[in-house]
């Protein structure tokens, strides 16, 4: 046999070897024991009945819309009483329909009625030109039970207890 294919073979032994000790060994870093555990095995060893522990956060309310108003406006839908004033001064408390934190319809007492679409503010303040090229400001009671539903299901949708 010619030196060359000799010292092929001692290679392929010694390679050979090496790869028996990694994948053999215990203190191989591919041995089971030194493995991160299964998501299946955190699963059953869990306490909590979901399988995983959730951390709930409290909050103050105030501080929740000072904080988070931009998603939490998002929980306020229905019909609300505001406070509208127009341009020229004139100024009435209304219903209005409010849709995701905009107010969209405000509603007179003599049937007619408003179409704007006003982002209501962590303030509870909100205006729009009406479609008779008005301006209208509007004023929204943030401490109606309106914004307080809206923040408890926020934060319940987002692991938050309200203080």
């Amino acid at each position: 046999m010619s030196q060359g294919w000799k010292r092929a073979l001692w290679i392929l032994g010694i390679c050979g070897a090496i790869a028996f000790l990694i994948w053999n060994t215990s203190g191989s870093p591919f041995a089971p024991e030194n493995q991160l555990p299964s998501l299946e095995r955190e699963y059953y060893e869990s306490d909590d009945r979901y399988g995983y522990e959730e951390e709930e956060y409290s909050i103050d309310f105030y501080d929740a819309i000072s904080d988070y108003w931009d998603e939490i406006r998002e929980y306020v839908s229905g019909t609300e009483t505001v406070f509208a004033c127009s341009d020229n001064g004139n100024c009435y408390d209304l219903d209005a329909d409010i849709s995701d934190g905009y107010i969209e319809t405000v509603y007179f007492d003599n049937g007619g009625y408003l179409s704007v679409y006003a982002e209501i503010d962590s303030n509870g303040e909100a205006w729009d030109y009406a479609q008779d090229g008005r301006e209208w400001s509007f004023t929204f009671d943030m401490d109606s039970s309106f914004v307080e539903d809206a923040v408890y299901e926020w934060a319940d949708d987002n692991g938050y207890s309200v203080e």
